[in-house]
C-alpha cells in the first residue's frame, strides 16, 4: 500500500512575508492599530557547510510564526590560517574572530533584508552543528562564544539572547502575553528539556529547535501535538 496507503499526512509549505505587509495585514484584520503583538526572533547557526540567519515574526495572540527572511553564506567565508581553535567536517580551519565576522554579517544581511533593524529584534538564538572537533568541551565552548560574538558585534546586547527571569525584563508590549508569573523556567525551550548529565552537549540547541518547529507547524494545520516528544538531529 505503500507509506501513505493508510496514513494522510498534512503538509506545510513556509512562505516569506514582507514585515511591512504582515504589520499592517494582522493590524488590519483586528481593527486594532494600538496593539503590536509581534515577537521578532533570529535563529543564527555556523554550519559544516554553511551559516544561516533566519528571522521569523510571531503572532503573540494566535501563536502563528512567519518567515521574515533567511540568509545564507558559505562557512568557508570564514577560514583562517592563524588563532586556529576548530575545523568543519571538510577541514576548513575557523578562529573565533573569523566566526565573529561571518556571524555579524550574515544576521546583518538579513535584518536588512527583512525590512527591520537589530532594535526591533526581541531575541536571537544561536546554534552550531559545526561538530566535527567536539572532542572537547573547550572547542565546543569557543564555538558558542563566537557566535556571541558575532551577535554582539552586529548589535545585540547580552539581554537579548539570554531568556529573561524576570517579568520586568519582557518589553512592556508584551507583557500581557507572557505566561511566566504562572510557571517557573525549568530551562526548556518550547516545553523542550536538552539531555542532562552534561554542562555543555554539542547540538543541544537543534534538538530543542527541531521539536519547535514541529509544534508551529501543528498550529498552522490544526494538528494535536503535544509532549511527550523525543526529537532527533543527527547533522551532517
Amino acid at each position: 500500500m505503500g507509506l501513505f496507503g493508510k496514513h494522510h499526512p498534512k503538509m506545510l509549505k513556509t512562505q516569506k512575508i514582507n514585515y511591512s505587509d504582515l504589520y499592517f495585514q494582522l493590524r488590519l484584520s483586528r481593527g486594532d492599530l494600538s496593539l503590536k503583538p509581534i515577537f521578532i526572533a533570529a535563529s543564527v547557526e555556523l554550519g559544516n557547510s554553511t551559516t544561516k540567519a533566519i528571522l521569523t515574526a510571531t503572532d503573540l495572540k494566535s501563536g502563528r510564526t512567519y518567515i521574515l527572511d533567511k540568509v545564507v553564506r558559505m562557512t568557508r567565508e570564514a577560514i583562517t590560517h592563524t588563532h586556529v581553535f576548530c575545523h568543519t567536517i571538510s577541514l576548513v580551519d575557523l578562529s573565533e574572530d573569523t566566526i565573529a565576522e561571518l556571524v555579524k554579517k550574515t544576521l546583518l544581511e538579513c535584518a536588512q533584508s527583512a525590512g527591520i533593524t537589530i532594535d526591533d529584534l526581541h531575541f536571537v538564538v544561536r546554534s552550531t552543528g559545526v561538530t566535527a572537533c567536539f572532542s572537547k568541551v573547550e572547542e565546543v565552548e569557543g564555538v558558542i562564544k563566537a557566535l556571541a560574538k558575532g551577535c554582539l558585534l552586529a548589535g545585540v546586547p547580552p539581554r537579548k539572547m539570554i531568556s529573561p527571569m524576570l517579568i520586568e525584563n519582557i518589553p512592556p508590549d508584551l507583557r500581557a502575553f507572557s505566561r511566566m508569573t504562572k510557571t517557573y523556567f525549568d530551562g526548556a525551550v518550547t516545553g523542550t528539556c536538552p539531555p542532562s548529565g552534561e554542562s555543555i552537549v554539542g547540538n543541544e540547541m537543534e534538538g530543542e529547535l527541531v521539536t519547535s518547529g514541529l509544534k508551529e507547524a501543528a498550529k498552522w494545520l490544526n494538528v494535536d501535538f503535544r509532549s511527550a516528544v523525543l526529537s532527533l538531529d543527527f547533522g551532517t
